[in-house]
């Protein structure tokens, strides 16, 4: 469901960003102190790119099509994208950055659904007559597929087709970001299953406000004078353009419900609600997605107790950092333990899922269901980790009083990291 974003990361030293493993900076600086004899240096971490100036450094790029280059091997982002990959992009680029998700300012911000939904250059150019009473800002044919933008001061909504025309999308792009600040959204940390819940109610009100006709010459036989005047009015842009200077908001209003029902009455808004109804079930479907790809490979996941160690007969295992609980099955970037695995915890063991959430909630949220527990587990799990690391970089807390129930051996082996930071 999130695709694009141009993240804000100045709290981190140059000096520390050109260390970063797998950072190609093209310019002039040096290589030891980081001191820039160029601006603006720019560079590239995966699919991203990245712009250092004299005041400022972002990340900008895609989640969806970063996360598909690293795990899936293709160059698209065609496919679902839900809160699971979601969860493990955030958690990857936190680790490679070194940087907390809270600290992974979002200034832009891109969200939508793909869809199973056919169209042509007819759909495009003659089914969808306006947004909210405006025509496109941007319409244009790219390689085959069909392209609409509508553009404002705090964001732009897009809807177009991909995959020659098999595959519908619908996209906002936030550029200003007030807009998602009122929905408690300031970093990557931010992205929780409630926040992307008001921004999936922000998308389908968005997508409410297009105006989109099964047939623009419909056998009018049927119609009264008065139904063939609005029909004829209504299919027109340039009429909205005229509503929009010539009249006020209640008689625009007015217009587009007589609009609207009329169309509905005669079955001319068929596609309009088959769309709508495949965004609200997408994007419901994306926000509880529970699916991790390594998962998928072992119906029946070894689940450790917390703090209980194995070694796989010799084997090398990886365990979460804060639990102990193997992450055999997660993803091999992963270091601490996933909502997936939390849920499956969940299933098959109640009674210790009750442990994990005695453990790792607070009393003070309200959760709204079992997916909702698993997010903030594995969220807190990971800032116990973070919160712990940083501060005992700066020396602030005595090792032997740090995170319970963490063994002396577990804390030397964050303090052994911490010095890596």
């Amino acid at each position: 469901m999130i695709d694009g974003v141009k993240i804000n990361i100045s709290s981190k030293l140059l000096s520390e960003l050109i260390k970063v493993e797998g950072i190609e900076f093209n310019g002039s600086y040096d290589r030891l102190t980081g001191e820039v004899h160029n601006y603006p240096l720019r560079g590239r971490l995966g699919t991203f790119y990245l712009k250092v100036t004299k005041t400022r450094k972002t990340l900008r790029g895609s989640l969806h099509k970063d996360y598909n280059h690293r795990i899936n091997q293709i160059e698209s982002n065609s496919n679902d994208f839900g809160v699971s990959e979601l969860q493990e992009e955030i958690q990857y680029l936190s680790d490679i950055l070194r940087i907390v998700p809270n600290d992974l300012i979002l200034e832009n911000l891109e969200y939508g659904v793909n869809l199973p939904f056919e169209t042509d250059q007819t759909f495009f150019k003659k089914n969808v007559i306006v947004f909210d009473g405006h025509e496109p800002s941007i319409s244009k044919k790219i390689d085959g597929d069909y392209y609409l933008e509508f553009r404002r001061s705090q964001w732009s909504l897009k809807f177009y087709s991909k995959e020659q025309g098999t595959i519908l999308r619908i996209e906002k792009r936030v550029i200003k970001s007030d807009f998602i600040k009122k929905w408690g959204i300031r970093s990557l940390e931010d992205l929780t299953p409630d926040t992307l819940n008001s921004l999936r109610s922000d998308l389908i009100n968005s997508f409410s406000k297009f105006l989109i006709v099964d047939q623009l010459d419909p056998t009018l036989k049927d119609f009264t004078a008065k139904e063939k005047n609005i029909f004829t009015q209504g299919t027109n842009p340039k009429y909205w353009q005229l509503l929009r200077s010539n009249r006020h908001r209640s008689q625009k209003s007015r217009f587009n419900s007589s609009l609207r029902n009329l169309l509905k009455s005669k079955g001319l808004n068929t596609q309009a609600k088959t769309i709508q109804n495949m965004i609200i079930e997408k994007s419901a479907a994306l926000i509880k997605r529970n699916v991790l790809t390594d998962m998928k490979k072992c119906s029946n996941a070894t689940i450790l107790p917390v703090y209980e160690k194995s070694d796989h007969s010799g084997s090398i295992m990886r365990t979460c950092l804060v639990t102990g609980i193997d992450l055999t099955y997660q993803s091999k970037e992963s270091k601490f333990l996933w909502e997936n695995q939390i849920v499956t915890i969940a299933n098959k063991d109640p009674s210790f899922f009750l442990e994990l959430q005695n453990r790792f909630l607070t009393s003070d949220r309200t959760y709204k269901s079992r997916y909702d527990i698993a997010y903030y587990i594995a969220h807190n799990i990971r800032n116990r980790y973070w919160n712990l690391t940083y501060r005992i970089a700066k020396g602030k807390i005595k090792y032997e009083h740090s995170l319970f129930p963490l063994t002396h051996q577990e804390i030397l082996q964050i303090k052994k990291y911490s010095y890596a930071l």
